[in-house]
């Protein structure tokens, strides 16, 4: 059986995503058709866009970003930070005075901080079998919480013995 790549799973998230949510993500929204799905749901999106990805801005808002297109796309985007070398940060909320700029920036770093952990902690390490399985939302969410004890603990063990 073929598993399905990014695009399927970010459809399949955006199924039960809907207005009031923010979800924070890697580059995987620059494809067009999750694009599509992620501002059908009505949710707000922040992720990160590659260096490659054709944004087509048009308007610069007060506090630095500008108001675009990512090529393909049906949704108009925010885009915080460019660059020709480095990624950008992308999101479907425009306002800038409701969400600042380096408000969404701090936000993305603490996804990125939480993914450290998890990839460490062995949670997210490609090739292994998947460690949490609990099927219902408290039971993971239980499971999460023994995962970062553990991993804190861990941390904690290797700062006192200097390793």
């Amino acid at each position: 059986m073929r598993c399905p790549g990014p695009g399927f799973l970010a459809q399949e998230l955006c199924a039960v995503l809907g207005p009031g949510d923010l979800l924070l993500a890697g580059d995987e929204f620059d494809d067009p058709v999750a694009l599509a799905a992620a501002c059908a749901s009505g949710a707000d999106l922040l992720w990160q866009t590659s260096s490659r990805t054709p944004l087509h801005t048009h308007a610069v808002l007060p506090d630095g970003s500008r108001i675009g297109e990512l090529a393909g796309s049906p949704c108009t985007v925010r885009v915080i930070g460019a660059g020709t070398s480095i990624a950008s940060l992308a999101t479907t909320v425009l306002d800038a005075q409701a969400a600042p700029a380096s408000e969404l920036v701090a936000l993305h770093r603490h996804r990125w901080r939480l993914l450290a952990s998890l990839a460490s902690s062995g949670t997210l390490s490609p090739g292994r079998p998947q460690v949490l399985r609990s099927r219902w939302p408290d039971g993971v969410e239980q499971e999460l919480w023994g995962h970062f004890l553990i991993h804190h603990i861990l941390c904690g063990l290797r700062h006192l013995t200097g390793s």
